[in-house]
């Protein structure tokens, strides 16, 4: 319901779209699962002016301010439920991570579709030249260099093949 009464005021502003998450496991543990792995191998980098931002805000209220800083919510997190007073910030880190890690994870699939491609075309390829030199290069583990000569040096022009 708040998506549906929040797309009418963000598309007056901007036009987005509005993609809900569901989620069915406790949320310190969900947030933990995303952001350990990433941090523990040392793939997130987190500008140094962000983490001084972070900083001033959480000086400007010094009872409470420090419990919606990022920096407090990411190290005093555990898997306990409720270990955190805020975790708002902290979440929507999260979600972001999550969501680049999918994204990364489908380009490496489309990138290694890709190379199966282009590594099928040159096997085409090398079984099409009448030398049969560029079957050796494949053999070898080479980029076959398609010469399109037959044995008396005369270029061929083969169909369907640009």
């Amino acid at each position: 319901m708040f998506g549906q009464l929040l797309q009418p005021v963000l598309n007056r502003v901007y036009p987005a779209g509005i993609e809900e998450i569901r989620v069915n496991i406790q949320k310190e543990r969900r947030i933990i699962d995303v952001l350990a792995p990433v941090i523990q191998q040392h793939r997130m980098v987190v500008s140094n002016e962000v983490i001084r931002k972070d900083y001033r805000e959480a000086e400007r209220d010094p009872e409470k301010g420090h419990i919606r800083s990022l920096m407090f919510q990411a190290s005093r997190i555990t898997v306990e439920r409720g270990s955190l007073q805020a975790d708002d910030r902290l979440d929507a880190l999260a979600l972001a991570v999550q969501f680049f890690t999918e994204q990364a994870a489908q380009d490496q699939h489309r990138m290694a579709k890709q190379r199966k491609d282009e590594i099928f075309d040159w096997e085409l390829e090398a079984f099409l030249d009448t030398t049969g030199s560029q079957i050796d290069a494949l053999v070898m583990g080479q980029r076959p260099q398609f010469s399109r000569r037959s044995y008396g040096g005369v270029r061929q022009r083969l169909e369907g093949v640009q």
